[in-house]
Parts: C-alpha cells; structure tokens; sequence
C-alpha cells in the first residue's frame, strides 16, 4: 500500500464573460490528489490521507476519489 499525503484542491478554470456572467468549470487537483488517483488507476494498492471540506467542493473531491 502507497499512503499519499498533502492537498486536494479544487482549479476553476474561469471562460470568456459573457452578458450573462462568466462560464467557469470546477477541476479536482492536487498534486498528491492526482498521485492517489493515478496509482490506483495503475492497480497499486494506494490511500489518500488529507481532510476534505464538509461542502460542495469537499464532495466533488471525494467522488473523484
């Protein structure tokens, strides 16, 4: 088992204003994050170990996970 420690975050990635506002688009991140993930994709046994916020963005990290 590869433990991974350190930060999930979230990018927002902001798009052209229009009349109406600005597109944006939520993007999980993290360097760690995307390690966690991406052994886990290679079928190594990984763990993430952070904290995740208890609202909208901390449940879309826990999804990707």
């Amino acid at each position: 088992m590869i433990l991974v420690t350190g930060e999930a975050l979230v990018d927002l990635f902001i798009g052209t204003a229009t009349t109406t506002g600005f597109p944006a688009e939520a993007v999980a991140g993290g360097s760690p994050f995307n390690v966690a993930i991406a052994l886990g994709r290679l079928g190594r046994p990984a763990a993430f170990l952070s904290t995740l916020s208890e609202d909208v963005f901390g449940t879309f990290l826990a999804q990707k996970l």
